[in-house]
């Protein structure tokens, strides 16, 4: 739900900002969310579920084939390429377009945005740093296990069921 729920946010600030010309925001909207969640956060949390049931692996694609269209008027040789090969690699008619300069340019759903697990996933990467900046400061090996006790109050039983993310992660 997170991640549908900022790539719809992006793609609603990206048409707003293209619509008022201002080209280079938009594309700086797209590159943060493309490498600060989508690659930094999203694959890695995905590595845990993949390959079990409720797998993300459709999410995956669906954002990342999402990013290629939006990225499209910035870097039409390179996001083609990529999508060529990825239309290559998905079921028959999973992209219906045969090429993505003719694919229809992303358009945001406002039914999809879901605010409380933005708040929730922001709460989680902000553990997940903590713990990092920890580890750093007080050099301790990414080997070893170190204990940490998370207090929260309202967000406590929706960051709970992200124990195992957050373990992972930190």
């Amino acid at each position: 739900r997170w991640i549908i729920s900022r790539l719809n946010r992006l793609v609603r600030d990206v048409n707003g900002l293209m619509q008022e010309y201002q080209f280079g925001e938009a594309e700086r909207q797209i590159h943060d969310f493309f490498w600060g969640e989508y690659c930094d956060w999203y694959i890695e949390l995905s590595k845990l579920r993949l390959g079990n049931p409720g797998s993300s692996i459709l999410v995956l694609t669906y954002v990342f084939e999402s990013v290629l269209r939006l990225l499209h008027p910035f870097m039409p040789f390179i996001t083609e390429e990529l999508w060529q090969n990825l239309r290559q690699r998905l079921p028959q008619g999973t992209l219906m377009a045969r090429a993505l300069i003719v694919a229809q340019y992303p358009s945001a759903n406002e039914k999809l945005l879901d605010p409380g697990a933005e708040r929730i996933m922001e709460a989680v990467m902000e553990i997940v740093r903590t713990v990092r900046n920890a580890r750093a400061e007080y050099k301790v090996d990414i080997g070893r296990w170190i204990e940490s006790k998370v207090y929260a109050d309202t967000l406590h039983k929706d960051i709970s069921s992200k124990a195992a993310a957050i373990e992972t992660l930190a």
